[in-house]
């Protein structure tokens, strides 16, 4: 009788034993999940710094696909790092992967990019590698070389059908932070003997072959008469590293190529190099 009473109690509390294991295995699952930015609810927005400002930060909002560029505001908002510890505002990074956690009653405007109000935390997920910057710092060199092509330039038109390491939300970006990029290299160019410049240049994703159906290129489609196209196409891509083409063109006899050019990344910054090729 005493052993079978023991018996009991002992399957009791072996019982709540196991309860007690599982119960701290879920939570250090949904924890986990958590510092990997895997769970998501209508409260938290996870997505990918593109820029950080005096005091707010662009970032890409990601899901099962990237959904859309979001301004969100972060003064006097605390930010956690990847290891939990609480750091300063100019310590995030492009490329860095997010967790904000917002306040009940946050507000989003409805504008491009979203404006996000009500940022109660930043939590730091990880560093990933700033494909956007570099591409921009990429089509900067790109803009700046054999300058006389850009004379007159109402239009840079960007074909990235062929660039394997930027989603189509990222070529949007890309495109998006170019106009007012481009603007500031026009002026910093201003003076510049024999060069003819055009206020408010637009910045268009299209390839050759959408230009000419849009009307945009020559009578024969042989030159583009608005602006500048400029192609870039990924050759090998590995995880922080990929080599590339790119091409300046404005008609057959005005244009400039770059092959097996390189670009890699450390620690979510990229670098480059260039290889001029030919020019025509």
């Amino acid at each position: 009788m005493i052993i079978s009473k023991k018996g009991k109690t002992f399957v009791t509390l072996g019982s709540l034993l196991i309860l007690c294991i599982l119960i701290l295995f879920v939570c250090e699952q949904k924890r986990d999940r958590y510092s990997r930015g895997e769970e998501d609810d209508n409260n938290t927005i996870i997505g990918k710094i593109i820029e950080v400002r005096d005091t707010s930060i662009l970032l890409l909002q990601k899901g099962d696909v990237n959904k859309g560029l979001m301004d969100a505001g972060i003064k006097n908002v605390k930010i956690y790092s990847q290891n939990k510890q609480e750091i300063k505002a100019n310590a995030l990074k492009p490329g860095m992967s997010i967790r904000l956690l917002l306040q009940e009653g946050s507000a989003v405007m409805e504008r491009y990019p979203l404006l996000i109000s009500g940022v109660q935390e930043v939590h730091v997920l990880e560093q990933e590698n700033d494909y956007i910057g570099l591409y921009l710092d990429i089509i900067k060199e790109i803009y700046g070389r054999d300058s006389a092509l850009n004379d007159g330039m109402r239009v840079m038109a960007l074909d990235l059908t062929q660039v394997k390491n930027l989603t189509d939300s990222e070529k949007e970006v890309v495109r998006y932070l170019l106009e007012p990029l481009l603007e500031a290299w026009q002026e910093d160019s201003v003076g510049s003997p024999g060069t003819v410049k055009c206020q408010n240049p637009d910045v268009i994703l299209a390839t050759e072959e959408e230009l000419r159906e849009k009307g945009m290129l020559g009578e024969d489609g042989s030159y583009f008469a608005e602006g500048i196209l400029i192609k870039i196409r990924t050759i090998k891509n590995r995880k922080n590293s990929f080599t590339f083409s790119a091409e300046k063109w404005c008609s057959g006899l005005a244009a400039n190529g770059y092959d097996d050019c390189k670009a890699s990344f450390k620690e979510g910054v990229g670098t480059y190099e260039l290889n001029f090729t030919w020019i025509s």
